[in-house]
């Protein structure tokens, strides 16, 4: 068995009936992401395989790495599934096109893999330097996405780059959620892969679970994917910053002149290392922006040129408690002094 669990191997993958792997394309943390084929058709593939939890059999199988990794490994995967189902449900509501596919097969290795979005491509994040209107595009397509997911009432969990695809008809669809994966820390060597750098913000990286995961902490990452289409990079990861003041300092600098001064301020508010310092939700991170209304509905593909006027007005949510992915979503006050530090964004 391989310790290291590296890619599954070009051709057929035994346990999952039809799927054809093809080429594979990356590691985002614990998923590994190929182009494939499911019954003659082009997809993504996604493969539930974290660091230091699973060894892959000969025949491409996954299994826990141990004993001991058996009762958290299920746990996690059985978060992943459901957290990728409510990745399929956003689309749905976001207005992108392209579907999942519920994976069957036999034995416990089907479970570790989910396929689609049939005819998409990996997303590659624009270059909007100084086009303002298609940045609140953007934004919006995006917190479209994330508030879809809440109202399924999980948490993305892994916003990134590879957490998207592009549809054949330039649908933006989110894909590749993650659980919870902190109890895997007394597993791993180090835990620089529970969080993506750039994109994962502190809370995601705390083995002990004093600071709360919640809707803030893919607010993190939207603010990350904004500040890359708007500079051309990713944010510097704040794990390897000495000052964490400089750090935002710097990275509020790298946007002067480039997006619109309220955008800024909104994106280095999401940016915070304190999570009750971000906008609690999507919803709310978007309204702050004040770039056009929010609207929620399956009305197709955003055009990146300009925002919807037509949209209804958005009312912001009042931030959820913090909740554990897969439970009903319940909703509680701001944290202390929220309102007045984001009411003069």
């Amino acid at each position: 068995m391989d310790i290291d669990c590296g890619p599954h191997k070009q051709g057929r993958v035994d346990c999952v009936a039809g799927l054809d792997v093809n080429t594979f394309l990356a590691r985002n943390r614990s998923l590994l992401i190929y182009k494939a084929s499911f019954s003659g058709k082009p997809v993504l593939a996604y493969e539930y395989a974290p660091l230091a939890m699973v060894a892959r059999l000969d025949d491409g199988q996954l299994l826990p790495a141990s004993d001991s990794a058996q009762a958290p490994l299920l746990a996690a995967r059985v978060a992943w599934r459901q957290g990728m189902m409510a990745c399929d449900g956003a689309n749905a509501t976001s207005g992108a096109s392209a579907p999942f596919v519920q994976p069957r097969g036999e034995g416990q290795g089907a479970a570790h893999w989910w396929i689609g979005p049939l005819d998409a491509t990996p997303w590659t994040v624009p270059m909007l330097m100084g086009k303002f209107p298609q940045q609140a595009a953007l934004a919006t397509q995006l917190a479209m996405a994330l508030h879809a997911c809440r109202d399924s009432s999980i948490l993305h969990g892994n916003i990134n780059p590879l957490a998207f695809a592009q549809s054949a008809d330039g649908g933006l669809n989110i894909t590749a959620s993650l659980p919870d994966e902190r109890g895997f820390l007394p597993f791993l060597g180090d835990n620089d892969s529970l969080w993506q750098p750039g994109f994962s913000p502190p809370e995601m990286a705390d083995g002990a679970k004093r600071l709360p995961l919640g809707p803030w902490t893919d607010v993190y990452g939207l603010s990350a994917l904004m500040f890359q289409a708007i500079t051309g990079a990713a944010p510097s990861d704040w794990a390897r910053a000495g000052d964490p003041n400089a750090w935002r300092s710097d990275l509020s600098a790298r946007l002067d002149g480039l997006c619109l001064p309220k955008v800024q301020k909104v994106i280095i508010a999401g940016l915070s290392l304190d999570y009750s310092e971000r906008p609690q939700t999507a919803q709310l991170w978007h309204q702050l922006m004040d770039v056009g209304a929010l609207q929620i509905a399956a009305s197709g593909p955003i055009d990146l040129a300009k925002p919807d006027p037509a949209a209804p007005p958005v009312t912001a949510a009042d931030p959820p408690e913090n909740t554990p992915r897969g439970t009903p979503v319940k909703h509680a006050e701001p944290p202390k002094g929220f309102g007045l530090r984001h009411a003069a964004l």
